[in-house]
């Protein structure tokens, strides 16, 4: 026996279900990690959007150099919300609320971890090349990017860097190009 919310309109039901087949919205568990964006509407965008193609949760993660130290949860809620009755997806990506990045380190679960960098100093793969896990979380910084530190600790613990290409993309558009990029290796 499983339970679960049932969302419909502005009300949540919980219903129990007898029989269990396993239905998901992709091929991959795919995870997103990023720092808050310094104007509270294009993180609500970008969450939107990250529903519609399937995210299972979005992670907001406290950097050196963020902007916004917190988000307001209950108002991205309602955007996911609505994008799953849009998108017509089976389930509610879990959101999860601000969390210093040494802490978020420290928790890291398996599958693959990608942190998206501008240095060239580090070395960073192009994405394109990341599609052997069903299990992939990608990690996004803030405006002006991880510190020279960051990367060195998410190095250390296995993280893999990439590349989003030639261009210096904010911080919204590296999360969702990282986002299509993987969904489109499937």
């Amino acid at each position: 026996r499983v339970t679960g919310e049932l969302i419909w309109k502005k009300h949540v039901a919980g219903v129990q279900v007898i029989q269990r087949e396993h239905m998901s919205d992709s091929g991959e568990r795919l995870r997103l990690v990023m720092a808050p964006t310094k104007q509270h509407e294009r993180m609500e965008w970008l969450v939107e959007k990250a529903v519609e193609l399937g995210i299972a949760s979005i992670h907001f993660v406290q950097c050196s150099n963020s902007e916004r130290p917190i988000v307001r949860m209950d108002r991205l809620h309602r955007v996911a919300i609505a994008a799953i009755k849009q998108s017509q997806r089976l389930h509610l990506p879990g959101l999860h609320d601000v969390v210093k990045m040494e802490q978020l380190i420290a928790q890291l679960s398996g599958g693959v971890h990608l942190l998206a960098h501008c240095r060239d100093d580090f070395p960073r793969q192009p994405i394109a090349v990341h599609n052997q896990s069903n299990d992939v979380t990608i990690w996004i910084g803030p405006e002006g990017d991880f510190t020279l530190r960051e990367i060195e600790i998410a190095t250390e613990k296995g993280m893999i860097g990439i590349s989003l290409g030639e261009a210096r993309l904010r911080t919204e558009t590296a999360a969702l190009a990282a986002l299509a990029a993987i969904q489109m290796q499937q």
